[in-house]
């Protein structure tokens, strides 16, 4: 928002509360409590969210920020990538004895023109952005 841009956060169900970069104060405070206060919810499935982000314009960064990826989240994140979309995942690492199926997982994603990175407990976010934010052939971290 401090850089101009208009920034939409969608949870999975697909609802989604967008501000703009105009807006000061409250609706602010009100769509920051959104990221810091998340509660766990009971969908197990993030097509909602896919629907409505799919509605969005085609030239916007999608950046899904999740706990595991498993391979019917990659399935269906898959769908949004259509050549103008840049999409940028960030997940919890792998629980001991899921890490093949989450491989299988961040390859399709990858497939499909996602970039991925690992957001480990105690490692600063930033670097893992920057990483990912990295042009093609250019990737850090």
């Amino acid at each position: 928002l401090d850089a101009g841009y208009q920034v939409s956060l969608s949870e999975a169900r697909g609802v989604t509360y967008t501000f703009h970069p105009q807006e000061r104060g409250a609706p602010v405070r009100d769509w920051q409590r959104h990221l810091v206060d998340v509660n766990l919810g009971g969908e197990r499935s993030l097509a909602a969210a896919v629907r409505t982000i799919g509605q969005g314009p085609a030239d916007h960064l999608v950046v899904a920020l999740l706990g595991r990826l498993t391979l019917e989240d990659a399935r269906e994140l898959a769908q949004l990538r259509d050549g103008e979309l840049r999409c940028w995942a960030f997940s919890l690492p792998a629980a001991p004895g899921e890490a093949e199926a989450e491989a299988s997982a961040i390859d399709l994603l990858e497939q499909h023109g996602w970039r991925h990175s690992h957001l480990e407990v105690g490692v600063d976010p930033e670097t893992r952005w920057r990483a990912v934010a990295a042009p093609a052939g250019r990737r850090i971290g």
